[in-house]
């Protein structure tokens, strides 16, 4: 009954870029999604892969005044904008997880986050995936 505790998972696998996406492809859904889920490819890596993973999010972190918050025993990174949007990187499940303050819907937030986190978030998975994080 209450629509505050329900959580609706969606798995989107593009067979086009997000810019190419449609303008209507969320009303495919029932509700719009406020967060993305992004699997990567590569195994977590040990100790020191998660140090440099988490030097490059400082960097990024001192460049635009976010917070960042690691948990090395997790294996979990959480950056947080001064507008609320967050980015999580939880290399024990080896995903990104994404929302962005203000955009709703799968197309939308996947535009919004490629903008605004394309130099941090393209660079760290691609390192993930080739294993030199």
């Amino acid at each position: 009954d209450d629509r505050e505790r329900v959580a609706w998972l969606r798995r989107v696998n593009l067979l086009v870029s997000p810019q190419r996406l449609p303008e209507g492809f969320d009303g495919l859904f029932p509700a719009p999604c406020d967060e993305l889920v992004v699997p990567f490819s590569g195994l977590a890596p040990g100790p020191e892969g998660f140090d440099r993973l988490v030097e490059r999010l400082e960097d990024f972190a001192d460049d635009r005044g976010a917070e960042l918050e690691e948990d090395e025993s997790l294996a979990r990174a959480v950056l947080t904008t001064g507008d609320g949007s967050r980015l999580e990187f939880d290399l024990g499940r080896a995903q990104i997880s994404l929302r962005v303050l203000g955009y709703e819907g799968c197309r939308a937030l996947l535009l919004e986050s490629s903008r605004r986190f394309a130099d941090v978030a393209g660079p760290v998975v691609a390192a993930l995936e080739d294993g030199e994080p």
